[in-house]
Formats: C-alpha cells, sequence, structure tokens
C-alpha cells in the first residue's frame, strides 16, 4: 500500500495582490454551519489531567466547552459537557483560507525567528584574539584531558570503559572555568587522534585555553558519550577577522541551546562577555566553521557538532509576501480581518461567534450528550513542526541540488553555493477520511482526548460591516468552499482544530442565509434583507485548481496518509518518525564514491528523499546505488509491513550494475532495477530475500514497476 504524506503546499505566486479599495457598502451578518466529516477535536484547557490518567507529565484534555473543569477533583469521563468550537478557532482556519485564495501576506510567520538546524557538520577548533578594536579567529589544536572525575586536576588515563561514568568536564568554576589559561604537558599520539593534556595546572605561560561544553547524550547506565574536557592550543594559522555577524550567530547559538534547553552553555556564555570587556585571558575558545559559499562568514558556536545558525531571514526569504507593513498598502486578508502592525492598526470588518450545537442535533441529543463524543483516547505523539527540516519547507534550488538549508546549497560535486531560498508554499493538510485513532499508551510524550464524533452538526454567525460585494463574494465562496450541495454530502471542506495529520478535524461548511442591514430613513427603523446577488468570484487558477485539490475529500481515498516512516522498526517493533528523518539525511564521500554512514562536512551530505509541492508522493534526489546518476524519479518510502503478501524472491542483484533479477511467482524472471526498490539499502545482501513487486512489460521483457524488499 503506498502513502503520503499528511501535509503538502500550495506553491505562492510571484507577488501578493493588493486589495482593490472597492466601495464599503455592505454590512450584515452571515449565518452557516459546520458539520464533521470525521472525529474533530478542540480542547478545554481549563484542566490538563481531565481524565486522571495517572503517567507522571502525561496530558489530557476534554473538548472544549464553556464549562470551567479546573476545580474538577476527579475524572470528567462521565461529564458530558455541551462541546463548543470557539470562534477563534473558525477565524484562524478561514484567515489561512482567505489568504491562500486571494494570495494575500502570509500573516501567521514568526518573522523574528531566528533560522536554524543542528547538522553533523564537524566544526574545527579555534581560539578568538583581540587585536585593538577587531577580533580575530586562529586555528587552534584540540587536546583531550581527562581527570579523575568532576572537580578534579588528577590525570586519569586508561582504556578502559569504566572512564565513560567519569564526568571530567564537570569541573566547578572555582577549579576550572570556561576559557582558563593552563599549562599542561603535551602527550602526541598516532595520525588522526587528538593528542593527550596530561599534568594540567593553571599557570601565567601562554599555552592552552579550556573549554568544557555541555554534557553529551546519555548512553544508559550511567555513562555519557562525552567524559572529557578540551583544551585549545592556539596556532599561528589566521583564519579570518570575525565580524558583527559572527558575533551575533554566536549569541544566537548560545540562545537556542538555552530557549530548547537542549545543553547548558550558561558559564562559557558569562566567561566569554568576560574576555569581550577585556576580563579574560588573550585567547577564548570556540568552534568554527568553514567560510560558506560566496558570502564567506563562518558559523561559531560552543560545540563541536552544533546548531548552524542562517543569516537569511523569513522577512527575506517570503520576498514579496511578508507581512504587510503599511496601512496604504494592504492584502485582501489584512484590509478584511485586520492586522496589528508595528506602528499602525487596521480593525477587522468581520467577527465569528462561537458555534454551538446545531438545532437539530441539540434537539436529537438532549438526553443523550453522550452520543456526541467518541471515546477518549491517547494518540500518537505529535510534534510542533519542523521548519528546519529544508526538505520538506524548502524548493530542490538547483537541478544539481543534493543538500540544502536557508542559507547555501550543495551541488553534486560537493561545491557551496550561497543562495536566497524560496519555500514551498503554504501549508495545508490533506483529509484522510480513515485516520488513524488506534488507542496508544500513555506517555508524557503524547496527548488523551476526547473528540467530537464524525456526522454533528454545529452552527454559527459570522457579522460583517462596511465590506464591498467582492469581499462577501469571496466570504461566501470561502464558507460553501466552492460547493454548493447538501452540507452532509459536500466533497470539499477544511481541516480544523488539532490532530489534524492523524485525520481528525475535517469539517465541511454551508452558508445558510446571508442578511443586509436595511436602514429605513422614513420610518426611522433597521431591517435586514436577504443578499441575492452573489457572483462567483475571480481567483488565481493555478491557485484555486491547487485549493481544490488539498479540499477534496475523497482525493486520496484507498492511500494511507501518513508521516514517512524507515524501513525498519526498532528493537520493540516500532517504527519512529524520527528515525526516517535522520536517514533521510545522507552521507556521501566524493573521493572515494561511496556511500558513508555519518557525514562530518556539510559537503558530503545529501537528501535521500524531497517534497515537490502539490505532488503527494516525495521524490528522489539521487540514486545512491548509482553514483552516476542523479536520480529524480517520483517514489515512495514504504513500510513493508503495509504492503501486501510477498509475491517472489531476488535471484540476485549488482549494486554496482544497479540492476538485478527475481523470480515472481507464477511470471518467471523479473528485471529489477534500482530505482523501482522502494526501501533500497546500498550494500545489502538481496539474494534470496522475499519481496512484493509489481511489474510491468518493458521493452526487452518484464520489469518491476515497483519492488519492496522484506528484510
Amino acid at each position: 500500500m503506498r502513502f503520503v504524506n499528511p501535509y503538502n503546499f500550495v506553491p505562492l505566486q510571484e507577488k501578493k495582490n493588493k486589495h482593490n479599495g472597492d466601495e464599503k457598502e455592505y454590512t450584515g451578518v452571515i449565518n452557516y454551519s459546520v458539520y464533521t466529516k470525521t472525529p474533530l477535536f478542540i480542547p478545554n484547557t481549563s484542566n490538563d489531567d481531565a481524565f486522571r490518567m495517572g503517567v507522571e507529565e502525561h496530558k489530557s484534555y476534554d473538548f472544549f466547552s464553556y464549562n470551567d473543569l479546573s476545580e474538577v477533583k476527579d475524572s470528567v469521563e462521565d461529564n458530558y459537557c455541551e462541546p463548543v468550537i470557539p470562534g477563534s478557532e473558525i477565524r484562524g482556519m478561514l484567515r489561512s483560507n482567505f489568504e491562500i485564495l486571494t494570495n494575500s501576506c502570509m500573516s501567521f510567520v514568526d518573522d523574528e525567528r531566528v533560522l536554524s538546524k543542528r547538522t553533523s557538520e564537524v566544526f574545527k577548533a579555534g581560539v578568538i584574539k583581540k587585536n585593538g578594536e577587531n577580533y580575530e579567529l586562529y586555528a587552534a589544536e584540540d587536546c583531550l584531558m581527562r581527570t579523575q572525575g568532576a572537580n578534579s586536576l588528577e590525570d586519569e588515563w586508561s582504556n578502559s570503559t569504566d572512564d565513560y561514568v567519569k564526568q571530567c568536564y564537570v569541573q566547578d568554576e572555582s577549579v576550572l572555568h570556561e576559557g582558563q589559561e593552563v599549562t599542561f604537558t603535551y602527550i602526541k599520539r598516532e595520525s588522526k587522534i587528538k593528542p593527550l593534556a596530561k599534568n594540567v595546572k593553571i599557570g601565567k605561560e601562554e599555552t592552552g585555553y579550556v573549554l568544557k561544553g555541555s554534557k553529551g547524550p546519555d548512553m544508559g547506565g550511567g555513562k555519557q558519550q562525552k567524559h572529557c574536557c578540551h583544551i585549545f592550543v592556539p596556532t599561528t594559522e589566521k583564519i579570518q577577522s570575525i565580524s558583527q555577524i559572527e558575533w551575533k550567530a554566536l549569541g544566537q547559538v548560545i540562545k537556542e541551546y538555552e530557549d530548547n534547553k537542549e545543553s547548558d552553555y550558561s558559564e562559557y556564555k558569562k566567561y566569554l562577555e568576560k574576555f569581550k570587556s577585556g576580563e579574560g585571558a588573550e585567547y577564548y575558545p570556540v568552534y568554527f566553521s568553514d567560510a560558506i559559499g560566496d558570502r564567506k562568514y563562518m558559523m561559531l558556536s560552543p560545540a563541536c557538532i552544533t546548531r548552524e545558525i542562517y543569516q537569511n531571514k523569513l522577512t527575506e526569504i517570503l520576498r514579496d509576501h511578508k507581512v504587510c507593513t503599511s496601512k496604504n498598502e494592504l492584502c485582501p486578508a489584512c484590509a478584511l480581518f485586520g492586522i496589528l502592525g508595528e506602528n499602525f492598526q487596521v480593525s477587522s470588518r468581520v467577527r465569528m461567534t462561537d458555534l454551538t450545537l446545531s438545532d437539530e442535533d441539540k434537539e436529537k441529543y438532549d438526553k443523550n450528550r453522550k452520543s456526541i463524543y467518541d471515546k477518549k483516547r491517547t494518540l500518537r505523539a505529535l510534534g510542533t513542526p519542523k521548519i528546519g527540516n529544508m526538505e520538506f519547507y524548502v524548493r530542490k534550488p538547483d537541478e544539481n541540488a543534493w543538500f540544502w538549508t536557508y542559507d547555501y546549497y550543495i551541488d553534486e560535486k560537493g561545491r557551496v553555493h550561497s543562495y536566497l531560498p524560496e519555500i514551498n508554499g503554504r501549508k495545508m493538510y490533506w483529509h484522510d477520511m480513515n485516520g488513524d485513532y488506534t488507542d496508544q499508551e500513555p506517555t508524557k510524550l503524547n496527548t488523551t482526548i476526547r473528540p467530537v464524533k464524525g456526522n454533528i452538526g454545529f452552527q454559527g454567525k459570522i457579522f460583517f460591516k462596511d465590506i464591498s460585494k467582492t469581499e462577501l463574494d469571496q466570504m461566501i465562496y470561502l464558507l460553501n468552499c466552492n460547493d454548493d450541495g447538501d452540507i452532509k454530502e459536500k466533497k470539499h471542506g477544511y481541516k480544523l482544530g488539532h490532530a489534524k495529520p492523524l485525520g481528525y478535524g475535517s469539517v465541511a461548511m454551508k452558508v445558510e442565509s446571508v442578511l443586509l442591514r436595511k436602514v429605513n430613513k422614513e420610518a426611522l427603523s433597521i431591517g435586514s434583507v436577504s443578499y441575492r446577488d452573489y457572483e462567483k468570484p475571480i481567483f488565481n487558477p493555478e491557485v484555486e485548481k491547487n485549493f481544490e485539490k488539498m479540499t477534496r475529500f475523497d482525493l486520496l481515498k484507498g492511500k494511507k496518509v501518513i508521516y514517512p516512516l524507515p524501513n525498519r522498526s526498532d528493537k520493540d517493533g516500532n517504527y519512529n518518525i524520527f528515525d526516517w528523518f535522520v536517514n533521510n539525511h545522507r552521507g556521501y564521500n566524493r573521493k572515494k564514491k561511496c556511500e558513508i554512514k555519518m557525514p562530518n562536512t556539510r559537503t558530503q551530505m545529501y537528501f535521500e528523499e524531497y517534497m515537490v509541492p502539490m505532488e503527494p508522493e516525495l521524490k528522489k534526489v539521487r540514486n545512491s546505488g548509482n553514483n552516476k546518476e542523479n536520480h529524480t524519479a517520483q517514489k515512495t518510502f514504504n513500510d513493508p509491513n503495509l504492503v501486501k503478501a510477498p509475491n517472489g524472491c531476488m535471484k540476485w542483484f549488482g549494486h554496482k550494475k544497479g540492476y538485478g533479477f527475481a523470480a515472481v511467482d507464477g511470471v518467471g524472471d523479473v528485471f529489477v532495477h534500482i530505482t523501482s526498490i522502494e526501501n533500497y539499502e546500498a550494500g545489502a545482501d538481496y539474494k534470496g530475500k522475499k519481496i512484493y513487486i509489481e511489474h510491468q512489460q518493458g521493452k526487452k521483457g518484464l520489469q518491476a514497476k515497483q519492488c519492496v524488499v522484506f528484510k
């Protein structure tokens, strides 16, 4: 079974539209309905332990209502409040979709956000030296210091794995602080192995400078991946002067660590500030990257393997679609929904009420409110969108690009190019009418919820004031999703609420009536009349076509909608989404022309697969088994457990040749090219392995169209 990523992107147009300033002649109200096509969940945040799950740090929520659950002492499982859809939820959803249709600015983008990403690039050891008003970076030699344990300067070197429990990098400031100038005995070791530092003493001689850093990952059993201090010995090799850009980026990467609580570099930051103010030693240790592209700026960090801080900002990347900055040059969405700018504000001319149960369902479920709700479920763990996954959010910058970030890309020859990227577009979730509603074990990483069932109706109002005919027609189109049928039979709709990647939140909408305010000056009265002059608004045809795809309920019927999964499960039989993203960042040694397990420079990295806007499936950057081919054929990642039963076996397969033959039940021999293997693994022994294969007639006989190898 093929499956697709839960979301995709509607591409941006070259320039955003401007508000046309039509005559603002209409004031009134739109009465409309919402109908749940799948379970819907919006949390009542007054109680984050609503179901008393008894698991530490695990959160559980009931559906939103006007009831304050904060004083409820026991589980609310037997307490069925009347569900409400907040007007703010509807407003956010409608504005987002209105921005897409009208090609408006991207108002939800955080312009101040620092773009960064953790990479496997191994930074080099260096030291900073102040030269008058300038700071210069020199290369340094990285020496390892290992002691008898925390807060000790007594040497202890051995080959025993017991050293992994001795946290030698933990040294109190009074014993050894970041940037401390020390003397030591230099012990050289064989090539490519860092030298040792013994007999470390605090002294005045210019010898080396301490960098303790933060602890490494927990390896279990009390062992840490990191168990040494570092001493950087300056060389005479000057790298370059440090600009304000690099100083700022160093401060930002330290702040990123602080904000994400990844590692503690507070002491490093403290003594860096002392060094800059003239209170420290002559040098201060730092890790640095190679200069990037034609901009020639470096990245500095207190860690060897770290986060890259990018210079390009979202406002630059969005180009003309950045949030509106002038009251006199508004996009259609900001003109209608309002905007709070830095030095100006524009009031909204539409107001959404909360949505309550439809009259039909109020009567139907009056004495059995329990039937409105689905059973409580513990969801699969869901995280916030990671814009650091450039293969999903950023367009492939060049046909020959293998790897790209917000600042640079790597071509097929390993060259680094600076560039200003383009984002894939505006994010929308596909409808999945057979979502993942399985109940999971509660942990601190997931959430338990009680959603409203599918096939439940709500009703609400949108009040509007001084809007044009164009804006009113656009709102009617938006609320109906350009589908005038019965709400229960509609083919198009939107995604609302939480857990959208799992299939929750598909809703249909319908305008029930539009009433315009009518002022009778003679009778000194105000009444209303129905609006009957609706005309289908004109949108960009390409945008409208893509919007129609993303809002169609049955477009992906029969396909599995799920985040990409790795080809193999872990020891417990689970398929971890995180593993797919790790494995998608592959390494390639261009000198040896072979795959490598762990790239240690940015020039060795490439994406195995990447996203193309409005194509449900992922594209492959290159064929990892054929060094001569930069393969871009469309493919998907498949979980072998999701496909049909094996229907053949691999007779032989040559990785260097890039093809082999399979024996298929009831068919005979079928040619298998490397590009047809969905879960290809370089160097794997495929001979005799069971496979599932779909074949077709080729020029020279039968050939595989799709092949999955069972491990």
